[in-house]
C-alpha cells in the first residue's frame, strides 16, 4: 500500500508578546508506532525555562520517542520556534505567512502548516499537538502550563470534509501542583479546561487564556 501524506495546518491567529514553542506527533492506535512531526528545537533544550516546557511530551514521551528512533530521526523534524516578527505579520485574526524553511514545513507568526508521509499500512493512529506559550499568567499560575491536542485519524473512514479538528485533550503540570485543594502530579494529564480559560480582570497586565492559542484551531488533512 502507498504511503500517505498528511498536512497540520495551524492558524495562531493572535499575536503573542513572546514565541510559542510546539512538539507534534502521532502514535498508532493499533501498534506502538510513535512519529515525530514537527519539535520545536528549543524544546529539545534540557537547562532552564524550556527545560520544563511541553510537559506531557518531556515527561511521558521524549524518552520513549528518542529510544524507538535514531537520532537521525528527531532531528529531521526538529525546526526553528515557528514565528516570525510581529512587524513582519500584522495581528490579523487567522492570518496566515507561509516562509518556506525546508522541504516540508512552513511557518509564520500568523500559523504554520507540516508534513508527515507515512507508512501505507499505518491506517488508525492519533496525531497530538502540545503547545505552550511563555510568560503567559492567569488566576492559578503565574505561567500556565502546556496544552494537549489530539486529532484521531482513521484513513480508511475519513470524513467528507477532508479534515479533521484537534481536540483539546487537557493540560499537565511539570512539577506537582495544588488547586482547589486537589494535588495534581507532574507529568499527568489533567483534563479541566476552566483552569486556562479563567482569567483574572483585576491583574496588573493583560491575561489571556492559554486556550487562545488555538482558538482559530488546527487541523489534519490528507494531501492529494
Amino acid at each position: 500500500m502507498e504511503d500517505t501524506v498528511i498536512k497540520i495546518t495551524y492558524n495562531e491567529g493572535v499575536v503573542w508578546a513572546g514565541s510559542q514553542i510546539y512538539c507534534i506527533w502521532l502514535e498508532s492506535n493499533t501498534d506502538n508506532t510513535i512519529l515525530p512531526i514537527l519539535i520545536t528545537g528549543r524544546s529539545r533544550n534540557p537547562f532552564g525555562q524550556i527545560g520544563s516546557s511541553l510537559a506531557y511530551w518531556r515527561l511521558n514521551k521524549k524518552t520513549v520517542m528518542e529510544a524507538s528512533l535514531p537520532s537521525a530521526g528527531i532531528d529531521a523534524v526538529t525546526s526553528a520556534t515557528p514565528n516570525l516578527p510581529a512587524a513582519n505579520s500584522g495581528n490579523e485574526v487567522g492570518k496566515q505567512i507561509a516562509v518556506p524553511i525546508g522541504a516540508n514545513v512552513s511557518r509564520g507568526r500568523g500559523g504554520f502548516t507540516v508534513t508527515k508521509s507515512i507508512s501505507g499500512d499505518l491506517r488508525e493512529f492519533t496525531v497530538y499537538f502540545e503547545i505552550e506559550h511563555s510568560f503567559d499568567a492567569n488566576q492559578y499560575f503565574s505561567d500556565q502550563p502546556s496544552i494537549l491536542y489530539k486529532a484521531v485519524i482513521d484513513l480508511d473512514n475519513f470524513p467528507a470534509s477532508g479534515e479533521v479538528e484537534f481536540d483539546f485533550a487537557g493540560w499537565t503540570p511539570y512539577s506537582a501542583v495544588t488547586i482547589d485543594g486537589v494535588s495534581r502530579p507532574a507529568g499527568v494529564l489533567q483534563t479541566d479546561a476552566k483552569y486556562l480559560n479563567t482569567v483574572d480582570p483585576t491583574a496588573s497586565t493583560t491575561q489571556y487564556p492559554a486556550t487562545d492559542m488555538m482558538k482559530n484551531k488546527a487541523k489534519v488533512s490528507i494531501v492529494p
